[in-house]
């Protein structure tokens, strides 16, 4: 090999080095954070995610077929007023909370 050759191998392998360095040195020298539960288990379920489920329970039941254009207007209605509640009623929660 001639030495023009040896010289570009040895910048590829250190250009190389360095990129693998500036990948790697995040994942090895970052200080992990413990992963922390919420203060209440139960608030990872609440009223809104079992409305919002229920509403894309019900999407995919009318276009399955299974229920009416009727049907499905008037559930749909019922959920989205009752979210709409639920979200005025946490939202008043956390404000109260805050002393607002």
């Amino acid at each position: 090999m001639s030495t023009l050759s040896l010289i570009a191998f040895g910048l590829g392998t250190l250009v190389m080095v360095a990129a693998g360095a500036a990948v790697a040195f995040p994942l090895y020298f970052q200080r992990l954070e413990a992963y922390a539960l919420p203060a209440n288990p139960a608030a990872a379920f609440n009223e809104r995610s079992a409305l919002l489920e229920g509403l894309a329970e019900l999407e995919r039941e009318f276009h399955a077929g299974k229920l009416s254009e009727a049907d499905y207007r008037q559930e749909s209605e019922r959920l989205q007023r009752a979210y709409l509640l639920a979200v005025e009623a946490e939202e008043r929660r956390n404000a109260a909370a805050e002393g607002v």
